[in-house]
């Protein structure tokens, strides 16, 4: 159903500041701090995660494999 507004009256949002928020530190924005840092998802946990993973499939499969014969 038409709003009965011409759209060039129709009212526009604000505009929205995608700036740093006032609590922040400036380091965390700054892309040269923290290129040291190692890669995410390789330390012990995920390696941990992903033998947990793989006992899993091989589980998986042998159950699988009793079920068809």
């Amino acid at each position: 159903m038409p709003s009965g507004k011409r759209e060039t009256e129709r009212k526009v949002n604000a505009p929205v500041n995608t700036g740093p928020s006032p609590n922040s530190d400036e380091r965390v924005n700054n892309p040269t701090e923290g290129a040291d840092e190692p890669a995410r998802g390789s330390g012990p946990l995920q390696q941990k995660d992903n033998a947990h993973t793989e006992r899993t499939r091989k589980q998986l499969r042998t159950d699988t494999d009793m079920l068809i014969t």
